[in-house]
This record gives C-alpha cells, sequence and structure tokens, in this order.
C-alpha cells in the first residue's frame, strides 16, 4: 500500500503491494451480500457489469449482427476507441459508473491506452498535453520529455489495479513506481478545520508532478477504503481499468456480458477437452 511517513516536513509515498480481495475461482459475481460499498454513489444499486451491453455496443456493426465480433465497447468522445483526442467523455462498459473523485485520474490515465485495439491517446506529446489540460492539469507543464515515464506510470498502474483481482504485482513494477514516487514528494497540507490531507510538493513539473497528483489520490483512496476496488480488467486482450461497485467487490471483469462470458467459454471448453482427454 502507500504508506507514508514525515520526514523535514514532507511526505513520501512509497509503494508496496495492496492485499487484494479474495475472490471466488469460477467469478461468478451473482451472489450479493447487503454491507456498504466504499465509494458507492446511492443504497440500492446491486452492483455492476453484470448485464447485457447495450445496443450499439456489442461489436463492430448493428447491434446484433451475426459474424460480428462482440467488444467491450468502449467510447471516448462519442466514438469507441477515439485517438489521440477527446478524452473527456468515456462510456464505460458494462454500464458501470467512473471512479470516484480520487481515483479519477488513476482510471483516466491507465485508460488512454486500448489494450484491445492498440489506440494510444498518448502517443504524442500533444497527446499528453490534450490529456492533462481534459483533467485541469495543465498548469504541469508536461514536454516531450515526460511521454516516457508517464507511459512506464501508466502500465505499472495497470498492472497495480490487476492486482486486485487477485494476482501478484510482478517485483520489477513495484520497482518501476518506488522509482517513480521517489521522485514525485508529498506534503501534508492542514486545512482551517485541522483536516490533513496529501498534496503534491511545490515546484514539481511534468511527469513527476504528474505522479505526485496520482500519489494523493491513492493515498486518499487508500484510507477511504476506495483504492482496493479500482480494478484492471482480468482478461489480457482487455485490461481496461473500471471501478468495482459490487457490494461483495468480488468482480473480476469489466464486463460480464463480454470478457467475463469469453473467460467462462475458454474455461468450459477446457475442462470438456480434460474430461475427454
Amino acid at each position: 500500500m502507500y504508506r507514508a511517513c514525515a520526514a523535514s516536513g514532507a511526505l513520501r509515498v512509497s509503494w508496496r503491494a495492496y492485499p487484494a480481495p479474495r475472490t471466488r475461482p469460477c467469478g461468478d459475481e451473482s451472489r450479493r451480500c447487503t454491507g456498504p460499498v466504499p465509494g458507492a454513489p446511492a443504497a440500492g444499486r446491486a452492483g455492476e457489469g453484470t448485464g447485457p451491453v447495450p445496443a450499439g455496443r456489442t461489436g463492430r456493426g448493428p447491434p446484433g449482427a451475426r459474424g460480428q465480433r462482440r467488444t467491450c465497447g468502449r467510447i471516448r468522445g462519442g466514438r469507441r476507441g477515439g485517438g489521440s483526442g477527446s478524452l473527456a467523455k468515456v462510456q464505460q462498459p458494462g454500464h458501470r459508473s467512473p471512479a470516484p473523485a480520487p481515483l479519477t485520474l488513476v482510471q483516466d490515465l491507465v485508460n488512454t491506452l486500448d489494450v484491445e485495439s492498440g489506440q494510444d491517446a498518448l502517443a504524442t506529446a500533444d497527446g499528453l498535453e490534450g490529456f492533462l489540460a481534459a483533467q485541469g492539469l495543465a498548469r504541469l507543464r508536461p514536454g516531450p520529455s515526460d511521454l516516457p515515464a508517464v507511459r512506464e506510470l501508466r502500465e505499472a498502474l495497470r498492472a497495480v489495479c490487476l492486482a486486485h483481482t487477485g494476482t501478484d504485482v510482478p517485483p520489477e513494477t513495484t520497482a518501476v513506481l518506488d522509482r517513480l514516487l521517489a521522485g514525485a514528494p508529498l506534503v501534508l497540507a492542514i486545512d482551517a478545520a485541522g483536516n490533513a490531507s496529501p498534496r503534491p510538493a511545490a515546484g514539481l513539473t511534468g511527469a513527476a508532478a504528474l505522479t505526485a497528483e496520482i500519489a494523493a489520490g491513492i493515498a486518499t483512496a487508500v484510507a477511504d477504503g476506495t483504492w482496493p476496488r479500482l480494478k484492471a480488467c482480468l482478461a489480457d486482450n482487455c485490461r481496461w481499468v473500471y471501478y468495482d461497485r459490487s457490494p461483495a467487490g468480488r468482480s473480476r471483469w469489466c464486463t460480464m456480458a463480454v470478457c467475463g462470458s469469453r473467460a467462462k467459454m475458454r474455461a468450459y471448453r477446457a475442462n470438456r477437452a480434460r474430461r475427454g482427454a
């Protein structure tokens, strides 16, 4: 987890693997519990990601057309997998809502790369500037030299979000995060009411400033219990980052209608092949 220690009035945040919630081997999300869900917008929601993919998001072509490949249907700027342009409007798969405020920046950063289509909104320095402007972070003043570090941060965070489905964070990934976070110190800000919150240290720009903004958001999410619910889809050709609002917190795919059903079908066929061998 992110652990902060005071040193000369500053906070440095270092990465340690956060224990993932237990998941049932079959990935079945049909069971529900009645406990409160961190970050849930309202009571009475029965979880997300298990319903059918809505019309217009089930493939490349007319809804339900035979012979069309089903996709998760992620839509940027009004069209699926838009290029390096608008990231202001992202429709989440499986009727999901975006992550709560402390984690929105993490989710949006990781999802600038659509693994399924290969489209990358951070392919150029202009794309990075556009992304930060859409997040209200144009003041970070990124340059072309910041692109490699930002992409490195993006993929490391994807691996961490994947670990929230029950996998392990690779040692090389924790090493990358330790290195990036070491250059992105935080300070503890105290308001007039005595409330304390982490903030990026003054003087940071570019990739270091973005890393500090993300670290502050994650530290807040760890404190309020929402961090383990930011997950990457378990499908290796997807890896879309989503926020799990299901009561049990056991979701493993961005949508059960596509990625989840594919995984279950593969498992079914593998079991059937083993029984027939």
